[in-house]
């Protein structure tokens, strides 16, 4: 009996170290069309581990928080059982939408990241409200206009109960019909994010099919 191999769809495994996120296993080459980023934490090894994540064929981008060992001039360390050597490396950040971020500001002037991953909840005047959709859109638009060579994803929760005030959940059909016509006409769109795949039980499959 010959067993076939499913195909790997096309993936970029990151590390989150606080605010900042160190790309580590790049899976194939990157391309210009959006895709979704989910968060992998601790919480999600008791339900989907971290190869099934990869094998759903619902995500673009896996981001692994958190780092095991770090800080007090320690040698970050992740735990994987054996990483992956000789894969490319990415850098990249997660502000919150306030812009500029007040800690990660000065540290996306430099222009090193190739992906800003922007938090648009637990945010009120920046995130999405279903009475001012705009002012959502209007800081997307500081944030892409303002780190144009970057590619920027949309974050947000993927229920409502994933953020920790509870707010910025955007219902999939309303990202759809109202958000991604407008974010999407941005060059540097990259995709959407969502935190994080523990919460993730069906967000990602319901817009994954319109083309993000």
């Amino acid at each position: 009996m010959v067993t076939m191999a499913t195909k790997t769809p096309s993936i970029h495994v990151f590390f989150l170290i606080s605010f900042l996120l160190l790309g580590l296993i790049q899976f194939t080459q990157a391309t210009k069309s959006g895709g979704i980023a989910v968060s992998w934490v601790k919480t999600a090894l008791r339900v989907r581990t971290l190869n099934k994540t990869c094998e759903s064929g619902l995500y673009k981008y896996v981001n692994l928080a958190f780092l095991n060992k770090f800080g007090s001039g320690r040698i970050p360390e992740l735990n994987l059982a054996g990483p992956l050597p000789g894969r490319k490396v990415y850098l990249s950040a997660a502000p919150q939408c306030p812009f500029p971020d007040r800690y990660l500001g000065d540290a996306l002037k430099t222009g090193l990241f190739d992906y800003i991953w922007v938090q648009f909840y637990n945010n009120g005047h920046c995130q999405y409200a279903p009475s001012n959709p705009k002012k959502l859109l209007i800081s997307w638009n500081q944030w892409t206009t303002s780190f144009k060579a970057t590619k920027k994803f949309l974050g947000l929760p993927a229920t409502k109960e994933a953020a920790s005030t509870r707010t910025g959940y955007i219902p999939p059909w309303e990202l759809i019909s109202k958000i991604l016509p407008m974010i999407k006409k941005s060059p540097n769109y990259g995709g959407i994010m969502l935190w994080n795949r523990y919460f993730d039980s069906g967000y990602s499959a319901a817009i994954m099919s319109r083309n993000i």
